[in-house]
């Protein structure tokens, strides 16, 4: 029953709040501010940089290894957790902000890609175990693709697996590992 709960919070929590790419823009422009940080976001790993180190590919066949890429993080108003990061074969930064909506109990991130488009995701924490189970209803893989993460936070970094789906089709994997750096 508390699967089917967690589920349906996230499908209506999706459906709530949305940010534009020029509110994200505007949080990433702002300054690193830790003071009077939500409680709720320290069960994300809270650092300046991370190495990340991913693997990818589609089901049944390898997953291919990437390059690392380091991303920047910061805390903004004690609200937001902003990551910047390159992956190998984008032309500018991805930019993520996550914070918690106390209201609906829930984790929210949105993604703005380099092309200026917005993925949203919402996530359900088990918060003694530091671990996010995330959904996002479109990805960048494609039109009609869903995504569902789960991401082990500590306080050295994470690690992840995700699977994108088109339907009922399974169409990608992805997982990997972050590792704080400073």
């Amino acid at each position: 029953m508390k699967k089917y709960v967690a589920l349906l919070t996230v499908g209506m929590a999706l459906q709530c709040a949305a940010m534009d790419a020029s509110e994200i823009k505007a949080i990433v422009a702002k300054p690193h501010d830790d003071r009077n940080i939500v409680p709720e976001l320290r069960v994300l790993t809270l650092g300046r940089e991370f190495e990340i180190v991913a693997s990818s590919g589609q089901p049944g066949g390898p997953l291919t290894k990437h390059a690392p890429v380091i991303s920047k993080d910061k805390v903004v108003e004690g609200r937001y957790v902003v990551s910047e990061f390159q992956p190998e074969n984008t032309p500018a930064p991805v930019y993520e902000v996550v914070e918690y909506d106390g209201g609906e109990g829930v984790y929210r991130s949105w993604l703005l890609f380099p092309h200026g488009k917005v993925v949203e995701g919402v996530g359900v924490a088990l918060s003694e175990a530091r671990v996010v189970s995330w959904t996002r209803l479109e990805t960048p893989y494609g039109d009609n693709t869903q995504s569902v993460s789960v991401v082990k936070y500590t306080d050295d970094g994470g690690e992840w697996n995700e699977v994108i789906r088109n339907g009922s089709k399974i169409v990608f994997l992805n997982n990997g590992r972050a590792r704080k750096v400073k």
